[in-house]
């Protein structure tokens, strides 16, 4: 007898809350309330955030929703190696990866940049994400890379960016209740295909 899989569920509530775990200890660092002699427990956070949003991106790809979960794997990515770089290379003495991250940042931020072109159809908020959030990664780079002038902008960019992961928890989670928080309407609306696109019916 033929073992039936069963379903994966929404792995988004995780992903989300790693997100704003991430995002919400930036904005403390760049406002200045994070000390010093913490900072290696924003590295150890961020490596766990990062492996939370991987396992949701793939159990995402299984569940058959491609541009969720490239976008988690790819943020999960950042977040797990980019720490995890930074603490091999300080601890080994090698080098300084300051530059390095920025660059990866930076990056990074043109990534999501990309993922701005199908969110045009998503929900205002979810959409409100893509520029802001490239805006924040270009920021985080440009701050490594030694502009610190832009930290206030930055933490400003990541609170916004840890209330949007909250209130997405928020709405995931109060789907199976059966209760609506809403997201705004898509900005723009699937066009249907042209009479060139549709399959020619049997004669």
């Amino acid at each position: 007898m033929k073992i039936m899989e069963k379903n994966w569920g929404n792995p988004a509530p995780t992903g989300f809350a790693a997100f704003a775990m991430i995002t919400g200890m930036l904005g403390l660092n760049f406002a200045g309330y994070l000390p010093h002699e913490n900072f290696a427990a924003f590295f150890a956070l961020s490596i766990a955030g990062g492996a939370a949003q991987i396992i949701s991106g793939i159990i995402d790809l299984k569940r058959g929703e491609d541009f969720a979960g490239n976008l988690l794997l790819t943020m999960g990515c950042l977040f797990f190696l980019a720490p995890g770089l930074t603490i091999l290379l300080t601890a080994m003495k090698l080098t300084t990866p300051v530059p390095i991250l920025g660059y990866l940042f930076i990056m990074l931020g043109i990534f999501l940049a990309l993922y701005i072109i199908p969110m045009v159809r998503a929900p205002w908020f979810v959409f409100t994400m893509g520029p802001i959030g490239a805006i924040g990664l270009f920021e985080i780079g440009l701050i490594d890379l030694g502009y610190v002038g832009l930290k206030p902008i930055g933490a400003i960019t990541m609170a916004y960016l840890c209330f949007w992961a909250l209130y997405m928890v928020a709405h995931n989670v109060a789907l199976p209740a059966g209760i609506n928080i809403p997201l705004g309407k898509p900005l723009t609306v699937a066009q249907p295909k042209s009479s060139l696109e549709q399959p020619v019916a049997a004669r």
